[in-house]
């Protein structure tokens, strides 16, 4: 039997705890074998208590996304700009330190 494997693009996820106001930020790959798909943690960003907290992993996820998709492939904006349209996207004026 032919066992074939496929990436496919990296995204951000947001997992939440139960019973808790924690959130999990991972950037997160879909990966398939065969005729089943499971989801591999790339990388963890860190956990939020609070909404402004996850907005601002939440692009930092979208940062560093940028900069492990930008190693395969040439991009037209610098990582840090995409963040920069990211944040002016979404209306958020506080830059995540």
């Amino acid at each position: 039997m032919l066992s074939l494997w496929y990436s496919y693009p990296m995204f951000i996820r947001v997992k939440t705890t139960p019973n808790s106001p924690r959130k999990s930020v991972q950037i997160v790959e879909s990966v398939r074998k065969g005729d089943k798909v499971s989801q591999k943690i790339v990388r963890h960003v860190g956990i939020a208590l609070d909404e402004l907290e996850l907005e601002q992993l939440k692009l930092l996820a979208f940062s560093i996304k940028s900069k492990m998709e930008e190693k395969g492939q040439l991009s037209l904006l610098c990582p840090e700009e995409l963040a920069k349209t990211k944040m002016l996207s979404a209306n958020i004026t506080e830059v995540p330190q």
